[in-house]
Order: C-alpha cells, then sequence, then structure tokens
C-alpha cells in the first residue's frame, strides 16, 4: 500500500481489479475475488486521509 504514495487529502479511491473480468453471475460464491486485507484496511485508515474505498 505503502508504494501507492496516496497524497494527503485524498479522500476517496476506487480500485479496479481483475474481478472486473471475471464470471460475477455464478451462484458459488468465488474465493479468489480480489479485495483488502485487514492489515491494508488499517494502514489506509492509519496513513492516510481516505474515508471512501470503492472495489470493482
Amino acid at each position: 500500500m505503502k508504494s501507492l504514495n496516496i497524497p494527503r487529502g485524498v479522500r476517496r479511491v476506487l480500485c479496479r481489479t481483475l474481478n472486473t473480468y471475471m464470471r460475477l453471475y455464478q451462484k458459488e460464491f468465488d474465493t479468489s475475488y480480489v479485495g483488502f486485507t485487514e492489515d491494508g484496511a488499517n494502514w489506509l485508515v492509519e496513513n492516510t486521509d481516505i474515508k471512501l474505498v470503492g472495489i470493482d
């Protein structure tokens, strides 16, 4: 996360991931979806001004 160099003052971040290309309307949940780990989310809270995160 640190390598993203998110500047202070940025309040929203939208992440486009490989989830976009997966078959979204399957009945079974796909556990390989991309997302944030708890550590990654905590880093955003502690080191940036971000208040909203969107993931496709």
